[in-house]
């Protein structure tokens, strides 16, 4: 269990600082006069705010820090397959300091609009879109090296049910969870705000329905698939 934890709870505590920090010295760094963009629609942002207001959202990224933290933290206690997610404590490790490295991205990129160095409404989203795909990349290469547990990975009937049907679609899902962070990473680079999430929203969708078929048809054809047990009366 140590070692399933140790590198997280050191990456919540450096991810804790740095935004902590950030949130506390930005605002001496606002530009006078800045508005910065709060809501869009069609022709463009359409509703401002001051700094000011807007430095509350630098005390989110800590906050998620900390939730992550913990929730990471509590989880392996609750799995019946416990053993199976220790022996998965890289993948779990690499994907719990990745989503405390997106919490700090999104910090610095959150601080840097807010002190003028970039324009909020261009820069800020495509930074972070780019960052989720790099976020998907780490999970796909992760993937294939899980095994079987309830809180981490493609978890349906049929992978929980049956160690061959977890591994071959777990291969196959860590393929296209790398294809997918390519094409985040790219639609950050060509597609315009309103089309990003639209776009990657449409991958996403027959990504996990494709898992999710796939990994019944493998079920249907592994020989450790488990079965029900009578009933004890």
């Amino acid at each position: 269990m140590r070692a399933l934890r140790t590198k997280g709870l050191s990456a919540t505590a450096v991810g804790l600082v740095i935004t902590v920090g950030i949130a506390l010295l930005a605002p001496a760094h606002f530009v006078e006069g800045l508005r910065v963009p709060i809501h869009w629609g069609l022709n463009g942002a359409d509703r401002f705010t001051s700094p000011e207001t807007a430095a509350l959202s630098l005390w989110g990224m800590p906050g998620a820090c900390l939730l992550a933290g913990f929730l990471f933290s509590v989880m392996p206690i609750l799995d019946p397959f416990r053993e199976n997610l220790e022996r998965s404590y890289k993948a779990y490790n690499a994907v719990w300091t990745g989503a405390i490295a997106l919490f700090v991205f999104i910090q610095l990129g959150l601080a840097g609009a807010l002190t003028g160095m970039f324009v909020v409404s261009e820069t800020l989203p495509r930074g972070i879109f780019a960052a989720i795909g790099l976020f998907f990349l780490v999970i796909g290469n992760y993937m294939p090296k899980t095994r079987a547990n309830f809180i981490f990975g493609i978890r349906t009937p049929w992978t929980l049910t049956s160690d061959t049907a977890w591994e071959k679609t777990h291969r196959l899902g860590g393929r296209l969870f790398i294809l997918a962070g390519f094409l985040a990473m790219a639609l950050a680079v060509v597609a315009d705000r309103y089309q990003m999430g639209v776009l990657f929203a449409a991958i996403l969708v027959p990504l996990i329905t494709t898992l999710f078929v796939y990994s019944f048809f493998v079920w249907r054809k592994a020989e450790d698939r488990m079965s029900s047990s009578d009933y004890i009366v």
